[in-house]
């Protein structure tokens, strides 16, 4: 049983896959870009006399784009000027 923050961070950050830095930015609580990866961890809370409560946390790992994507060919005319 995880009994304060402290630990639940460890066990989530024990838990999450490995990421290759060279193809992805670490995990954050943000909305998935095309291509990221997701991991959605759900966490009951048990307090004596109340009960269960249930909530999750959506993580992402978006892709690192060294460069941006190639412009479209120009189509030429095939005037000479």
């Amino acid at each position: 049983m995880i009994a304060n923050a402290a630990e639940l961070m460890a066990w989530i950050q024990n838990h999450l896959p490995e990421l290759d830095e060279h193809r992805y930015h670490p995990w954050q609580a943000e909305p998935p870009v095309p291509g990221a990866l997701v991991a959605w961890v759900q966490v009951r809370i048990r307090t004596p006399g109340r009960a269960d409560a249930l909530t999750s946390i959506t993580l992402t790992a978006a892709p690192i784009h060294d460069e941006p994507a190639p412009e479209p060919p120009r189509s030429s005319s095939g005037c000479a000027h």
